[in-house]
């Protein structure tokens, strides 16, 4: 059995699965132990602030946290060539 989050296995097994490698890939995570799982894979995450503070995502390592998916702050970060810069601002 593979270990689950906050273990970076499950998005390392979605990695060797799809073939892709960390800095290849986002992830959108709602909680601490999901966000400290993502991170731990190496690949950049952003925190979707529906449950927890913005403040608390941030600290366990999402580079900027979000109310929702509709956020222009998302949608400019997503459509910026310089994503691949750790700070959204």
């Amino acid at each position: 059995a593979i270990a689950g989050k906050p273990d970076p296995a499950p998005y390392q097994l979605a990695l060797d699965y799809f073939g892709i490698k960390a800095k290849q890939a986002i992830a959108f995570e709602d909680s601490p132990s999901g966000i400290r799982s993502s991170v731990g894979a190496g690949i950049a995450t952003i925190g979707i602030a529906s449950t927890y503070d913005p403040k608390v995502l941030c600290d366990c390592g999402a580079i900027f946290a979000v109310p929702d998916f509709t956020s222009p702050q998302l949608w400019t970060w997503l459509d910026s060539p310089a994503k691949n810069d750790p700070d959204p601002n």
